[in-house]
């Protein structure tokens, strides 16, 4: 599995994908710096140029945002905040470049190793449940399918948050840690802060859970968890200066503003309504319902194993992920395949073992009829 997930990275190192994030990711680190308005701006765009073959460096800032951003330094200092807000990736790529690499190189390679990590952790979690070469063919399945497979491409927080959240189910699930998976959630905000979605409503289906059952949190303590992921979110929000859910949404689904201090124009109520309408007409083209349908089968299919939800775990983790599709989703319904790429890996994970305890439980009672029969 090591091989594999070798040449998986090797190969997104080979043919990486291209995101204008980079070059704010980039303006993020020299900000840190110190550098004033018009070098963060030289620096940010020389770190692009360096990183990205020019046929598609000139493909990225081909559009009149971009070159709004590229000709006006106040520009793309404002810009920052939607992206300094997530902290621990651009301060991953510091790091590396103090080592010597590029930030380009470095902000690649973080995405690369996460999905090599994501990769052995998810081999690791089948070959509790499935035998090693079962492990191996569904590991290799899920790690090269869309959406994961595009996220460990990207010069984005993405895989990082992705393989976080999932070491953090991980150690609930399989290691019975309630504190430290809720804690890793709380280091997932750092990455993405739209994981506070996922941390109240893990908490919320833990409280859920029958109470003699391990992973069972009081209500209080799952409210305490809950407050520390919101405290923390908003202090990101205050920290990075980022201008709120308005000014993001506008940013995403609108428009994009090269001057977001000033705020989004006024957006009427029913341009809103139109906006989710037509979010929800197209929805058909995303991952969504396909992960909508695989989380609701998987419910299903764990209450069937342990006789009652409320005492399954992966059931009410499973009921956690398809809160936290709807509820991320409600807030900023913009590129799914990215930001949802977490929930969408755990469905799949706790899906595909759980059919396969079902398999095996239906196999052994049939064998059990007919040992009975003779």
């Amino acid at each position: 599995m090591v091989v594999f997930a070798v040449g998986v990275a090797g190969y997104g190192l080979y043919r990486p994908g291209d995101a204008t994030d980079l070059i704010f990711y980039a303006a993020t680190v020299h900000q840190w710096d110190g550098l004033d308005s018009a070098a963060v701006r030289n620096a940010a765009f020389a770190e692009a140029r360096e990183h990205f073959d020019p046929a598609v460096f000139e493909h990225l800032v081909d559009n009149e945002y971009m070159q709004t951003v590229a000709s006006d330094p106040e520009a793309l200092v404002q810009q920052i905040p939607f992206y300094s807000v997530k902290p621990v990736y651009p301060a991953l790529m510091g790091v590396l470049r103090n080592v010597g690499l590029p930030l380009g190189m470095g902000a690649l390679l973080i995405s690369l190793v996460s999905y090599f990590a994501l990769i052995l952790l998810a081999f690791a979690w089948l070959t509790r449940h499935l035998r090693p070469w079962h492990a191996v063919a569904l590991t290799g399945l899920i790690a090269v399918s869309a959406p994961w497979w595009s996220v460990a491409r990207l010069q984005t927080p993405d895989a990082l948050g992705l393989v976080v959240g999932i070491a953090a189910l991980f150690v609930l699930l399989e290691l019975r840690r309630t504190s430290l998976a809720l804690a890793l959630m709380l280091v997932a905000i750092g990455i993405r802060p739209n994981m506070v979605v996922m941390l109240a409503a893990v908490a919320i289906c833990l409280a859920a859970l029958a109470p003699p059952h391990a992973l069972h949190l009081s209500w209080r303590r799952a409210a305490a968890w809950i407050v520390a992921g919101a405290a923390l979110t908003e202090a990101l929000i205050l920290w990075s200066g980022n201008y709120g859910t308005g000014t993001l949404f506008y940013h995403s689904l609108v428009a994009y503003l090269p001057y977001p201090a000033a705020g989004p124009p006024p957006l009427p109520l029913s341009e809103v309504v139109r906006i989710y309408a037509f979010e929800l007409a197209n929805i058909g083209l995303s991952p969504i319902p396909l992960f909508l349908l695989v989380g609701l089968l998987g419910i299903r299919l764990r209450a069937s194993l342990a006789g009652s939800l409320r005492v399954d775990a992966e059931g009410m983790v499973l009921v956690a992920m398809l809160m936290t599709i709807v509820g991320v989703f409600a807030v900023n319904p913009n590129e799914p395949e990215r930001i949802l790429a977490m929930p969408f890996f755990a469905c799949a994970l706790i899906v595909v073992y759980s059919v396969f305890a079902s398999a095996q439980r239906t196999l052994s009672g049939t064998r059990g009829a007919n040992s009975m029969s003779l």
